[in-house]
């Protein structure tokens, strides 16, 4: 992805990565600016949108609670107010190559108890789903659990009707991954590929039930530039789809006018590309609407306000 119009478009999500999420991600080194648009999508998967939403515990996790319950009731009315939960989330949220096993095997997403100050949230975190319309609470516990899905998967199964979710595999039996002596290794191995697992299928009134924004959680490998960077389906997916949309508006446009040095203006607000050249051409070009692309992450619930070009 080298063209001219390439250029704008990488520049144009640097600049939407520093305003919502106050970061200056440096390149690659072997990589380049190519990878703004895509580390973009990344990180957008990480935040949960601003909406209210009604909280639903199981029994267990409010046995478990015990001398959490203050604690757990400010995190509880930010969940409901529909605040913004970066504050509680784990600091990795920041670094759009992490990957979460919990999140992108099981949609299981982890908060900590106490609010961040100062960089520190503290050791307990709160295990749960995020839904369009709930947060789901299945269970208390620390980084270790991470790996313990079967511990947390089980109070879906014993806490289903409380909840209004079951948990099925592709042939519709319930089933409860095994976590075995070395699954915390064998999970961040880059050769085996734990994390690649396909996620866990769950479904609603025997609907496939329908998960927050951010939890498009299937991982797959690519390589950019000569580098391999695992990242969600769907991220990838924009990326290229938006690249070569790009790709293919400046092949038409070279067809007409001859190379030229076309610039790029995205306006997001009425999800257009400006292109403009030399002193005074000017055309507009609207962005596809027909899949998912990097510009559309931007537009997704809860997301800041973006200045246009």
């Amino acid at each position: 992805m080298k063209g001219r119009l390439m250029h704008g478009w990488f520049a144009h999500f640097r600049r939407r990565i520093k305003h919502e999420f106050r970061l200056d991600i440096s390149p690659d080194k072997s990589v380049g600016p190519d990878i703004y648009p895509l580390a973009y999508c990344c990180l957008k998967l990480k935040r949960i949108p601003m909406k209210p939403r009604d909280v639903r515990t199981t029994a267990g996790f409010d046995e478990e609670l015990d001398t959490y319950v203050s604690k757990w009731q400010l995190l509880r009315d930010a969940i409901e107010a529909g605040d913004d939960l970066f504050p509680y989330s784990s600091k990795r949220v920041a670094d759009w190559k992490f990957n979460d096993f919990l999140f992108h095997s099981c949609g299981i997403s982890h908060l900590h108890l106490a609010r961040s100050t100062k960089g520190e949230t503290g050791s307990t975190l709160v295990f749960g789903i995020f839904t369009p319309g709930n947060f789901h609470a299945l269970a208390l516990g620390d980084h270790h659990d991470l790996y313990q899905r079967s511990r947390i998967l089980e109070r879906i199964g014993s806490g289903a009707d409380e909840l209004g979710l079951s948990l099925k595999r592709a042939d519709g039996k319930v089933a409860w991954p095994a976590d075995g002596k070395d699954f915390k290794q064998w999970a961040n191995h880059k050769q085996l590929g734990g994390n690649l697992l396909y996620p866990a299928q769950w479904s609603v009134d025997g609907r496939g039930m329908l998960l927050d924004g951010h939890q498009r959680g299937a991982l797959i490998r690519f390589t950019l530039n000569g580098v391999t960077h695992t990242v969600p389906v769907s991220a990838y997916h924009a990326y290229e789809r938006e690249g070569n949309a790009l790709d293919a508006i400046e092949a038409e446009l070279t067809a007409r006018h001859g190379r030229m040095d076309f610039r790029l203006c995205i306006d997001d607000e009425r999800s257009m590309y400006v292109i403009s050249w030399g002193s005074d051409s000017i055309v507009e070009y609207p962005m596809p609407h027909d899949g998912l692309t990097c510009s559309h992450f931007a537009h997704r619930e809860g997301c800041s306000q973006f200045a246009a070009d």
